[in-house]
């Protein structure tokens, strides 16, 4: 039985590679994104992981079947600056995507996981969550946050 696969950032970099696996692995895949450039065979879904309304409508969408059997928080940004000269709207921006973000969709996707045998959550973090630079520090304590 295909699995019904959820991955957030699913437009570019590793998000777009999750997806294409899963894909070759004969799922039902729902790519999540703000742009459309989610990989052939993939099915897009528009979502701005930051917002909880767009968050809701998206799992809505991926969970008519009634489940979801793994979720894949990918999605990220980064926000390059000196730590001293980031503002609070660049730093809540990069927060809202890549720390709040996959809480929200596990919160949403959380019921239709447990409609699965087998529900699995992956959390995408990133080394970088390990020791910040001065020219990285929302993005950095953001997967910090997730890890």
């Amino acid at each position: 039985m295909s699995r019904i696969v959820v991955v957030t950032g699913a437009a570019s970099g590793i998000g777009f590679a999750a997806a294409e696996r899963f894909r070759d692995l004969g799922d039902t895949v729902f790519g999540l994104d703000i742009a459309p450039t989610v990989p052939a065979g993939v099915t897009y879904v528009e979502c701005n992981v930051g917002s909880k309304a767009a968050v809701d409508a998206a799992i809505a969408v991926c969970a008519e079947g009634g489940r979801i059997d793994v979720l894949a928080n990918v999605a990220g940004v980064v926000q390059f600056g000196h730590f001293d000269q980031i503002t609070d709207a660049e730093w809540d921006r990069v927060h809202a995507i890549d720390l709040k973000g996959p809480f929200m969709m596990i919160q949403a996707a959380l019921p239709h996981l447990r409609q699965s045998d087998a529900g699995r959550i992956v959390n995408i973090a990133s080394t970088e969550a390990l020791g910040a630079t001065n020219r990285d520090s929302p993005y950095c304590a953001a997967k910090a946050g997730v890890t």
